[in-house]
């Protein structure tokens, strides 16, 4: 929701982050929008560093939806959005452990989009994802 508040605090002790504290402070910030979405099970975290919303009509049911890159996970989240934006209707995977660690997801005009990997030692792709 543009505008609101999301009670983003992870650094509750400084430099260190602990994973099974939720990102979302309703202790500090009871007004605070819940998030969308977490990481289910314990840690350590899927390490979501890149998402985008993939447009066009030729991603079927899933255009408009959110796709994160995961690097622990190694794969591909799209995430269909319920109508207020406050819940998660369906989601799916793709391209698990097909290219390593994934990082950022960046839109193109055409409905596509760019996927960088993160795995170092000089094997890094830049990969175009299109609708099936």
């Amino acid at each position: 929701m543009p505008g609101g508040n999301y009670g983003y605090l992870p650094n509750r002790i400084p430099g260190i982050y602990d994973e099974s504290v939720p990102m979302t402070d309703t202790v500090r910030f009871p007004n605070a929008i819940p998030a969308v979405w977490r990481t289910s099970g314990p840690p350590p975290s899927l390490a979501t560093p890149g998402g985008t919303f993939v447009p066009g009509p030729g991603w079927g049911a899933w255009s408009n939806s959110l796709v994160i890159a995961t690097q622990q996970a190694r794969k591909l989240i799209f995430f269909q959005l319920t109508p207020d934006g406050r819940g998660v209707a369906a989601q799916a995977t793709a391209l698990e452990n097909q290219y390593g660690r994934l990082r950022s997801t960046t839109p193109l005009g055409d409905g596509s989009f760019l996927l960088t990997t993160d795995n170092g030692g000089g094997t890094d792709q830049i990969l175009r994802v299109r609708p099936s």
